[in-house]
């Protein structure tokens, strides 16, 4: 998953009337992209949906770590490693915290003192939690000329998207588009079709006829600093400084954003 968007790392290189580099700027981005997770200790990653397990200690209130949005909230009967999830929790049984997260995730189950259970049952794994984990998805409806641009797949095995107009210089190779409830991963553009891999970030592939589309965007902190860094990497490595891109020796502001995005959670 890139953090940072291709045309952007162009202008900070100053290579904007060239594409002749894309590719290695295309895989720094991926480079930097990781190193920014691994720089949060794997905590920062794009939404996705999932089937995550917790383990009840007793309290009314379980961690969860970065939650955007819960589809269902189990309890099992059983202390000991369940198979079987017996109690559906309400959206009246519990709130989720921080009430005003915003554009970022929440980070604590809490359960309403009315309702089904006033604590979270002590056992492994017997919590179990089917939502939406990562950040709050931003994104930029995709526009050419002041018109909204539309894309069409025409089956749920489409890998040639088609848009309405072209979007070259608009869209670029390693893009996360929104169509739907879809997200599809650019990996080529000419003219008005783009390649694509379906159904990433955990959707579910589907056919789409003449959407509105949507390129998905990422804090804008997080994607200077990943940008920044992807640069500084490619300068160097112009330079004949070829070392491994690491965070260990980061500007100070891209280690200010890091830090920003550190999980409290993992040192309590």
């Amino acid at each position: 998953m890139n953090y940072a968007r291709l045309p952007d790392v162009r202008q900070l290189l100053n290579a904007t009337g060239s594409n002749a580099d894309d590719a290695a700027i295309a895989r720094a981005i991926a480079e930097a992209s990781q190193a920014f997770v691994t720089g949060t200790g794997g905590r920062f990653v794009h939404s996705e949906t999932r089937t995550e397990y917790f383990s009840g200690t007793g309290c009314r209130e379980l961690w969860v770590g970065d939650l955007v949005s819960v589809t269902t909230l189990k309890i099992s009967g059983t202390a000991d490693q369940p198979s079987t999830f017996d109690y559906t929790l309400s959206a009246t049984d519990y709130t989720l915290w921080p009430r005003n997260a915003g554009s970022r995730p929440y980070r604590r189950v809490i359960l309403n003192p009315s309702g089904q259970f006033a604590a979270f049952p002590v056992g492994v794994d017997n919590v179990k939690l089917v939502g939406v984990f990562g950040w709050p998805v931003q994104s930029d409806q995709v526009v050419v000329s002041g018109s909204a641009v539309t894309g069409t797949l025409s089956s749920d095995s489409d890998l040639t998207l088609t848009t309405s107009v072209s979007v070259e210089g608009v869209i670029e190779a390693g893009d996360t588009l929104i169509l739907e409830s879809e997200q599809v991963e650019v990996s080529n553009v000419s003219g008005v079709t783009v390649t694509v891999v379906r159904g990433v970030n955990g959707t579910t592939a589907a056919a789409h006829s003449s959407v509105s589309m949507y390129i998905r965007r990422y804090p804008r902190d997080v994607e200077r600093a990943v940008g920044a860094d992807a640069s500084r990497h490619l300068w160097r490595a112009s330079q004949g400084f070829t070392e491994a891109l690491s965070f260990r020796d980061m500007w100070p502001s891209i280690a200010a954003t890091i830090a920003s995005y550190t999980d409290p959670a993992a040192v309590i």
